[in-house]
């Protein structure tokens, strides 16, 4: 009974396409804590955001289409172990929080949103100037967010773009993403 109960969980599991849609990538995007340290490193400082929401997420007040400004200040925590990010964009207030995972290898992130939103997501390094992100999470209604998207640096390190085209609310696409991040200091 047992191994019937596993077999039946396991198939249910593989063919999920929540599931399939945003895990099957997960096992094979390593990190070191080098690129933990280089990615911390980009990161660090205060920025002034520009958005353009691709969703009516809750607790913006906004709507899909809108453009919002905002500040984010990114500043490492616990002895470099983490790296802890806090944005005002608009109305909405985020809080996101970079770590390296050694038993996995792997650059993680937690996100959270004051409007109930969270994300987690697996970091991976590209080049130099690129960090991709596989992600999933839900919106505070329990509808599922999922995707990848791309931190593009500019080669000085001074600004960065987030984008995609494949983040989905309960499988359905959004907008494109194209956020805009401008270092103020240091």
């Amino acid at each position: 009974m047992k191994n019937l109960l596993l077999l039946t969980l396991l198939t249910v599991t593989a063919f999920n396409p929540v599931f399939a849609d945003h895990h099957e990538e997960l096992p094979g995007k390593t990190a070191t804590l080098e690129e933990f340290k280089e990615l911390c490193a980009l990161l660090e400082g205060r920025w002034n955001v520009d958005i353009i929401w691709i969703n009516d997420w809750p607790g913006t007040d906004a709507v899909r289409g809108e453009t919002a400004k905002g500040h984010a200040k990114a500043t490492r925590i616990l002895d470099g172990a983490a790296l802890e990010m806090k944005s005002m964009q608009g109305k909405e207030e985020t809080t996101h929080l970079w770590y390296y995972d050694a038993a996995t290898s792997q650059i993680r992130r937690l996100g959270l949103t004051s409007g109930g939103t969270s994300f987690n997501g697996l970091i991976f390094k590209i080049s130099d100037t690129e960090y991709g992100e596989q992600f999933s999470g839900a919106q505070k209604d329990g509808r599922a967010v999922t995707g990848t998207l791309k931190r593009v640096f500019s080669k000085d390190g001074r600004s960065f773009m987030l984008r995609s085209k494949n983040i989905k609310l309960d499988g359905k696409p959004l907008g494109e993403l194209k956020d805009t991040f401008t270092k103020v200091s240091p």
